[in-house]
């Protein structure tokens, strides 16, 4: 599992020029939903009627870049640690030193592509060590320099 996109966030338009129209990936949706499609002649036809669509689309397809970066720093880790941190500054509110998980364990784990044991293992450590403070679903980063250690 990648990442769970919540609408109207679109998916794969960087790939609707290509020449090749095979998704990078498979798609379920885990709830009722509409999908809409765009041909590339519908695309062009719009783009150049309004600029504004122009712009529209190169910060849709941007995001999605900059998304597939973001999933991909965090999936080349090693460590379920090291994933777990990435995964802390990433989500991390500017300036603060708290996070609140948007996922259930099970979910983050999955997201991280690590057991669900392995990612509470890895949580009961860090919160031994003094490096994290878990209540709930926010996480409150206790000592930052052993947290950056990880990325």
């Amino acid at each position: 599992m990648i990442e769970y996109i919540i609408a109207p966030r679109a998916f794969a338009t960087p790939h609707l020029f290509g020449s090749n129209n095979t998704l990078p990936a498979t798609f379920t949706a885990i709830e009722d939903s509409t999908l809409f499609t765009a041909t590339k002649e519908s695309t062009f036809k719009l783009i150049s009627q309004d600029p504004q669509i122009l712009h529209n689309f190169l910060c849709v397809s941007g995001n999605c870049t900059a998304c597939t970066v973001s999933r991909l720093k965090t999936l080349s880790r090693k460590t379920v640690r090291e994933r777990f941190v990435v995964y802390l500054q990433e989500n991390r509110t500017a300036n603060s030193n708290c996070v609140t998980i948007a996922h259930t364990q099970s979910e983050l784990a999955e997201y991280l592509n690590v057991t669900r044991p392995a990612l509470s293992k890895e949580i009961n450590k860090m919160t031994k060590e003094g490096i994290i403070l878990m209540t709930g679903k926010k996480i409150e980063i206790l000592n930052e320099p052993a947290l950056n250690e990880y990325i």
